[in-house]
């Protein structure tokens, strides 16, 4: 059982890769995956974030208006084994469906209440569609306010991620389908968004002015830059693994400072799997920093998982 169980879990970039394409040529996957090993890259990292095996994500992980989206039923199970869930409860009042997620706070729990009504789904013009709102009108509504309260309850759990009922009744951009074989725009949209986020500037650059590379190895800076960033008077600590760390007097220059690492590391010319790892060290070396800052280091581990996904798709390009 073992044996099987390390075949469908790829511990490295090589295992990914050859997962992927193996699976991309199986009948027995979603047909958003057959004859797109990128896709499956891109569904297996999704699932490493939010706690999927890859198997798991391949049957839980839908790709929607090129979007990663989770079946309603694998979200609740995702939250459920989250260490400060408290309960769920789902029920209807008269035509509208509510679902309550409680939520460990400290010593307190933190109820989310959320609801959809037929008369939402009617504004919606979901109500009386051909398809599932007219096979299982209340299954629909029971989703929708499944989804809304999971999502506003545990937003680090679900990693920005809908739920696919809802994105199924999202107008398509694209009309035209996809072929098989053909990428979906997921891989498209990962790579500009995140170019976007860490893209270097003039203030941010990836060398150091006598033009050595700063991603050799592991986490790595250019010593000149730190000689600004070590008044340890300074507040804002930022941890790099093998190196000292660094100290700022804002949040906004540790924040700074930080996305410009993570892009140091993604442009750096280490293999996809160590690109991987550094970005997850530098983010276990400033757990307690990133949990300070709330929702601003919500979205810094958001762009790390951004990123990763990003690089697990560029290896599996480079290696087709």
């Amino acid at each position: 059982m073992s044996k099987s169980t390390q075949i469908i879990n790829p511990e490295n970039m090589d295992q990914l890769l050859e997962f992927a394409n193996a699976m991309s040529k199986s009948g027995l996957v979603p047909n958003d995956y057959q004859g797109r090993p990128n896709n499956i890259v891109v569904a297996v990292q999704w699932g490493s974030e939010v706690g999927l095996a890859p198997m798991q994500a391949l049957q839980n992980i839908s790709v929607i208006n090129g979007r990663a989206t989770v079946w309603g039923d694998s979200a609740l199970a995702l939250i459920t084994s989250h260490p400060k869930f408290a309960g769920v409860q789902e029920f209807f009042e008269g035509e509208t469906a509510v679902c309550v997620v409680k939520r460990k706070v400290g010593d307190d729990i933190q109820e989310t209440r959320r609801e959809f009504s037929i008369d939402m789904a009617k504004k919606a013009g979901l109500w009386g569609r051909k398809g599932p709102w007219t096979s299982y009108p209340n299954r629909m509504l029971q989703m929708r306010a499944r989804g809304f309260a999971i999502r506003d309850a545990f937003p680090d759990a679900m990693k920005g991620m809908i739920t696919t009922e809802e994105a199924n009744d999202t107008p398509r951009d694209d009309k035209k389908p996809h072929k098989k074989g053909e990428d979906t725009p997921e891989i498209n949209n990962v790579i500009d968004s995140v170019a976007k986020e860490v893209e270097p500037t003039q203030d941010n650059p990836t060398t150091s002015n006598d033009g050595e590379q700063l991603t050799e190895g592991e986490v790595v800076v250019s010593p000149t830059e730190q000689v600004d960033n070590n008044d340890r008077t300074k507040g804002f600590v930022l941890h790099i693994p093998m190196c000292e760390p660094e100290y700022f007097d804002t949040r906004d220059k540790w924040v700074n400072r930080y996305r410009k690492l993570m892009s140091m590391v993604k442009e750096g010319k280490l293999p996809g799997r160590e690109k991987m790892t550094n970005l997850k060290k530098l983010e276990e070396e400033n757990v307690k920093m990133l949990d300070s800052f709330g929702a601003a280091g919500d979205e810094l581990r958001e762009l790390r998982g951004k990123l990763t996904r990003l690089i697990g798709a560029e290896s599996a390009g480079q290696n087709e």
